[in-house]
């Protein structure tokens, strides 16, 4: 009996049943039912509107409620339980059934009504691991709906109302309070590639069946221990600018997006599931929301920047997407087609960047560093694949055989996967941005590094838009060589920092050929550790994962420690999903 922490994606308030508020125009009215003079509602007393002492002159957050005296038909008229600001005195004894606006807490609903016709509607079925109800506000059953009965000239009626909102009234999803909620900030200037990011990303991970975590070594080899699901349920567009049609768009037809994908004022929401094979799962819901560049540099986004500033401590994570023109060695790269100008402003927006942290986000979190995850993500990846680009990269410090620029590494998500992007692309910006590297070490506290391309790792071929083209956007002729390149990568890392998957990145999981048996025995026993560990904290019922987990490449023998051949390890929990 308990319910994850309910987190509002607008105002960043963590709330609980207690903070849940109803809007009364959401309510679904049931059936008018007769009192009969032997019904025992008869001697419970009826309700035939709200005392005179419940009467509020306020909503929740203190700001004043509209006038409602419209609603009055004459002066003798039952109607209009609020007061009006205006007519208080000649108001004071008018009332009427169920109030018709406004936004209410449980606990005022009862004060209003009387507890006895306010009926809570609960979910018994949630069961939140004590680690993330952690207060004991949390450790009860969900509250999911209320229903409230009015009676009036005989008659009885209950309205029923499951919209629930936040105290900002802001309405809330259905699942909150289901599953563990995270709101995640993305940063960056504009045309740094964060709507291509979320396409790329949106098709890496819409895999029949689930994207296998730890991800297979090449074809031959078997899967991870979980299938990751990610759904879109809500901000994703509509129309031509929804994230399925952009994405269908592009690696159906090679169309390039014509529009950016905002998450200005409506966030984007991720379902978020993880399903083990030991029948066991965990979920989540994200909350992508975008701070857009411009409000650093438009004097009239002051405000919009401020409210972001004084929320900032308050998100659970951050995504920075910075694309190479960002970095302030610019001759490494060659300006994109007549972006000129808007490369010299991405060149600006470090510094800026750096001056709002400092002078507006700093003060609200008492001079600290901000210790959220947050995930730096180099995007345009396939510029430091573009041959033309080779000798300036290495002129810089940047060599080609870092191993997240070589072309044998495959994705494992361990420990050492992850040590060299990190390595590398910290010495990447090290030579070519070094006030990224300052602004980072300056004001945030966890950082992982990525490099990506939404495209591909190589260069491709672009068709540019001409007259007469019937407003047709920019396209890449031949959609087949479209292969996003790692863009998984920061998003996968960031639900381990999350920890809404198991902490690969501690342990070593790549395989080694030719690794004597006892040392991959000892890999194996740490890997199991981990993240069973990791399940009896954030899972509930875990049922401890055993066996040879490792992913294991299909066909070959291992070495073992006397010289002789061996076998592929027993499948272990390879055997095929409990069901």
């Amino acid at each position: 009996m308990s319910y994850y922490p309910i987190k509002c994606p607008y105002c960043l308030e963590e709330l609980s049943n207690e903070d849940i508020c109803f809007n009364m125009k959401t309510g679904i009215e049931g059936k008018r039912r007769e009192i009969r003079e032997d019904s025992p509602m008869q001697n419970s007393g009826s309700f035939n509107g709200l005392p005179e002492s419940s009467k509020r002159t306020a909503s929740v957050d203190g700001t004043p409620l509209p006038d409602i005296s419209w609603l009055e038909d004459d002066s003798n008229s039952d109607a209009g339980w609020l007061d009006s600001s205006d007519s208080k005195k000649s108001s004071a004894n008018r009332q009427i059934n169920a109030p018709t606006e406004g936004f209410y807490t449980l606990s005022e609903l009862k004060k209003h009504f009387g507890e006895e016709n306010v009926k809570p509607l609960l979910d018994r079925d949630v069961h939140a691991p004590p680690a993330l109800a952690n207060k004991p506000e949390y450790r009860a059953d969900l509250l999911v709906g209320v229903e409230i009965t009015t009676r009036k000239d005989g008659y009885e009626t209950t309205t029923t109302y499951r919209k629930r909102y936040c105290e900002c009234e802001k309405e809330l999803m259905n699942a909150a309070g289901m599953k563990a909620s995270y709101v995640i900030l993305m940063l960056g200037p504009s045309s740094s590639g964060k709507t291509m990011f979320l396409i790329a990303l949106h098709k890496a991970l819409k895999v029949d069946g689930g994207y296998l975590l730890p991800p297979p070594e090449d074809e031959n080899s078997r899967g991870g221990i979980a299938k990751l699901l990610v759904t879109v349920l809500s901000g994703g567009g509509e129309g031509d600018t929804s994230l399925n049609k952009m994405s269908d768009d592009l690696f159906d037809d090679g169309k390039l997006p014509l529009s950016t994908f905002s998450l200005e004022n409506e966030p984007l929401v991720l379902d978020v599931s993880v399903d083990f094979k030991n029948g066991k799962s965990n979920n989540a819901l994200l909350f992508l929301r975008d701070m857009p560049g411009e409000w650093l540099t438009k004097p009239d986004k002051a405000e919009e920047l401020e409210t972001i500033a004084k929320q900032f401590s308050l998100f659970d994570a951050f995504i920075m997407m910075l694309d190479p023109f960002t970095f302030t060695s610019r001759n490494v790269f060659r300006s994109e087609g007549n972006n000129e100008n808007m490369d010299k402003i991405k060149l600006k927006y470090i510094d800026i960047l750096n001056g709002v942290l400092t002078g507006q986000v700093v003060p609200y979190v008492g001079g600290k560093k901000i210790n959220k995850p947050t995930a730096v993500v180099i995007t345009k990846g396939d510029h430091f694949f573009n041959q033309q680009n080779y000798q300036r990269l290495e002129q810089n410090g940047v060599a080609r055989s870092f191993p997240t620029l070589t072309s044998w590494q495959k994705a494992s998500f361990d420990k050492l996967y992850f040590s060299e992007i990190d390595n590398d692309v910290g010495r990447i910006l090290n030579s070519l941005s070094i006030n990224i590297i300052n602004m980072l070490e300056k004001n945030f506290g966890n950082t992982f590094y990525a490099l990506v391309s939404a495209l591909s790792k190589l260069p491709i071929d672009i068709e540019y838009n001409k007259e007469g083209s019937l407003g047709r956007g920019d396209y890449v002729s031949n959609p087949n060589v479209i292969k996003p390149w790692r863009v998984a990568d920061p998003f996968i890392r960031m639900l381990m920092r999350l920890n809404i998957v198991p902490p690969f990145d501690k342990v070593e999981i790549r395989t080694i050929d030719m690794e004597p048996h006892d040392l991959r025995l000892g890999r194996n026993t740490k890997y199991l550790a981990e993240v069973n560990d990791w399940g009896r904290t954030y899972c509930n019922a875990w049922d401890d994962l055993a066996g040879e987990i490792l992913p294991t490449k299909g066909g070959q023998t291992r070495q073992t420690g006397s010289g002789q051949p061996q076998k592929p390890p027993r499948k272990g929990i390879f055997g095929g999903w409990k069901k």
